[in-house]
């Protein structure tokens, strides 16, 4: 019997598979299960929605875009500071027009998931948190506001 850890994995794993299988043969069905999953609150279900859309990103940007944009808790979704979030902001970005980079942009500077009881560390990790995201677009798809705190100090933040 396999551990339960590989079992949920190879679950997982197919299932994505799956979904990226329907998302390249039939766009309008995958559409309609992406909008029912987008639906839940479950982050499993946006962390499958953000690889099925990573794995295709030339037939889905638009859509990865109004998911990220549809709600503020995207930015922040995956391990080790928003990883999943900042992959597929990375792979959709060479498909976004200039407006919709732009909205992406100021999607990310309006985001702020402080509490007030995080203090003077908390506003620290989350200018690490948006530098971090800007970074995941491609430098030269940057519009000017984006491209401060890159280029500027926030060059200087390792990572």
């Amino acid at each position: 019997m396999k551990p339960p850890l590989l079992s949920s994995t190879v679950f997982l794993t197919s299932l994505v598979d799956a979904l990226v299988a329907v998302a390249r043969s039939n766009p309008e069905s995958f559409r309609l299960i992406a909008s029912r999953l987008a639906e839940t609150e479950f982050e499993t279900n946006q962390l499958l929605l953000f690889t099925c859309v990573s794995n295709l990103p030339e037939l889905y940007s638009e859509d990865a875009l109004e998911f990220l944009l549809g709600d503020s808790r995207r930015l922040d979704l995956g391990s080790d500071g928003q990883y999943d979030t900042r992959q597929i902001i990375h792979a959709i970005c060479p498909y976004l027009s200039p407006s919709q980079q732009a909205q992406l942009e100021e999607a990310i500077f309006s985001y702020r998931p402080l509490a007030k009881d995080w203090g003077l560390k908390g506003l620290e990790r989350y200018c690490v948190q948006e530098f971090h995201l800007l970074r995941s677009v491609s430098g030269w798809l940057l519009i000017r506001q984006g491209k401060a705190p890159v280029t500027g100090v926030g060059a200087q933040v390792s990572e």
